[in-house]
């Protein structure tokens, strides 16, 4: 029942002065048990039991009104109390996370049917502004960054500037907790020259990387953890071909995940292969798949690593080792092409 202040004020005045009265008359008959009465309202009862026969000037009746009065209204003033912009901020909470809840498994349908409408193709996956091409090697698909824009733009899976696309294995589907694809950007900086790795050891090199990787401080979203490297940097000058594994641990979890880095290096910038966010048990398949399809890679004729000039080419504002680390400038927007 809801009533307003001044009523539920006005209605314990009345009861307490209704059972005050009650006693005083009490007070004519027995002055310790009115004392009593009045220290200990249960014993209201006995007072109302022990003169409930009397016929002159008779405290049963008040006691008792006064008794239901002030129950009464101490209910609604609990009542109060409990409806308190406390209880009320703890409902409100409780429908925004299932809101919350609801809004999640919406976005979650959503990504699984952009997932699912992903246009694989085979062949060639080309990369115009490097001049180069992957030649996708046999059960592997490519999917084409106008293919992701369409499904994810303007979401937190849009594809980066510098993304040319996804690699995806055949059996591979995307819709489900355990799927993985390949991620293939290219950076169109310059020449990237072998600058600083093999001067570098690997706890300088994982220093710089952990640093690199430090969130914003307005950054709502908890990256994961890097705990060192799974598998070293290494580069093979003859292929121009980089790769390294990372270990990580997911935010507040034990969890343990990988992520595998392969860079295949050409005259005007470098392709880049990554898969992130796998079971660390599946270390193995993730370096041979970079590996692999970096391998793949064929720059047109006099764009490769070792055609580089140093008069006319430009060269990359970072090293190789930077490359690794992650410290390097933001990529040109045209660098993945349209």
């Amino acid at each position: 029942m809801v009533l307003s202040l001044p009523v539920l004020i006005l209605l314990l005045v009345s009861g307490l002065a209704v059972y005050l009265f009650g006693i005083a008359l009490v007070w004519r008959r027995d002055r310790l048990t009115a004392v009593f009465t009045l220290l200990l309202p249960p014993l209201a009862l006995y007072a109302i039991a022990k003169y409930w026969g009397e016929r002159e000037a008779n405290p049963r009746w008040y006691l008792l009104a006064g008794l239901v009065l002030l129950g009464f209204g101490a209910a609604v003033l609990g009542g109060h109390l409990l409806d308190t912009p406390v209880s009320h901020d703890v409902d409100w909470l409780r429908s925004h996370d299932a809101d919350e809840a609801r809004r999640a498994a919406s976005a979650r349908a959503r990504r699984a049917r952009a997932l699912a409408s992903l246009v694989r193709s085979s062949g060639s996956m080309e990369i115009p502004n490097a001049v180069a091409g992957i030649a996708v090697p046999q059960h592997f698909r490519f999917i084409e960054r106008t293919e992701l824009v369409r499904a994810f733009g303007g979401t937190a899976d849009a594809p980066a500037d510098d993304t040319v696309g996804w690699l995806v294995h055949e059996r591979v589907d995307l819709t489900t907790s355990n799927a993985w694809h390949v991620r293939v950007d290219y950076r169109g900086d310059g020449y990237v020259a072998n600058r600083g790795l093999g001067s570098t050891d690997s706890a300088a090199l994982l220093a710089a990387l952990q640093q690199a990787r430090q969130p914003a401080a307005d950054d709502p979203l908890e990256p994961p953890q890097v705990l060192g490297f799974a598998d070293l940097p290494t580069f093979d000058p003859i292929t121009a071909r980089a790769t390294w594994v990372l270990t990580l641990a997911r935010p507040r979890s034990q969890v343990q995940i990988v992520e595998c880095h392969a860079a295949r290096l050409g005259r005007k910038g470098v392709v880049l292969f990554t898969i992130e966010d796998m079971a660390a048990a599946r270390q193995e398949l993730c370096l041979r798949s970079v590996r692999l399809l970096a391998a793949h890679v064929q720059f047109g004729v006099g764009q490769s690593w070792t055609d580089h000039s140093r008069m006319l080419d430009r060269n990359a504002p970072y090293g190789l080792a930077d490359l690794i680390t992650g410290r390097y400038g933001p990529a040109k927007a045209e660098a993945a092409g349209p």
